[in-house]
């Protein structure tokens, strides 16, 4: 009686025991095609991850230089530098996108000249670029950017509004400064190919 309540034990055959190699071969082979599919996707989601959280890091660098020139009455400067880590930063980077420095420019006392880290002039923050995004700025911004004591900005050309353009691969952004000086960071912008100002 109790061996008809069980059923029989039955034996596995070999090919019932796993996978096969072949099995396993073309599994991987799909998994490789399958994320081959799946990478350039995710590449241009980083680069647009990449470009906002630059543009982003920007904007925020300008409106607090903004906010400091109308709370203190007195012109803020940003301006591209590559000695934003050393003891005596001041104005000398090439490019935005290796680093930048905001300080506030007493450009109206003594020998002090504006847009540069001189004489009497108060280090306020620094920041660095991310090196795979590429800010290129207009004319108006080439070297530096200030804000006067009533928020309006001013380039280093003298005039006031300008934008930066922030690329990464197929992805862009802008970061606009109106001649109020207000701030804004643009909707992301993708190409097929490599994106461009």
């Amino acid at each position: 009686m109790a061996s008809s309540q069980f059923p029989k034990r039955q034996r596995l055959r070999a090919t019932q025991a796993g996978l096969s190699a072949i099995d396993l071969i073309m599994g991987m082979a799909l998994a490789v095609v399958l994320l081959g599919l799946a990478i350039p996707p995710f590449q241009g989601l980083l680069s647009r991850y990449r470009t906002l959280s630059e543009a982003h890091e920007l904007s925020q660098l300008l409106l607090f230089a903004r906010s400091e020139a109308i709370r203190r009455g007195a012109r803020v400067t940003v301006c591209r530098s590559t000695s934003f880590t050393s003891e005596r930063p001041n104005c000398d980077g090439e490019r935005w996108d290796q680093g930048w420095i905001a300080f506030l420019d007493n450009a109206d006392t003594g020998n002090n000249r504006p847009g540069v880290l001189d004489g009497v002039d108060h280090l306020l923050r620094i920041g660095a670029g991310r090196p795979t995004v590429r800010v290129e700025p207009t004319a108006t911004y080439r070297d530096w950017l200030a804000f006067t004591p009533t928020g309006r900005p001013i380039g280093s050309t003298g005039l006031g509004n300008g934008t930066f353009c922030l690329l990464d691969g197929n992805s862009r952004r802008d970061v606009v400064i109106a001649a109020t000086g207000r701030v804004t960071v643009s909707a992301p912008m993708t190409f097929p190919e490599q994106a461009t100002c």
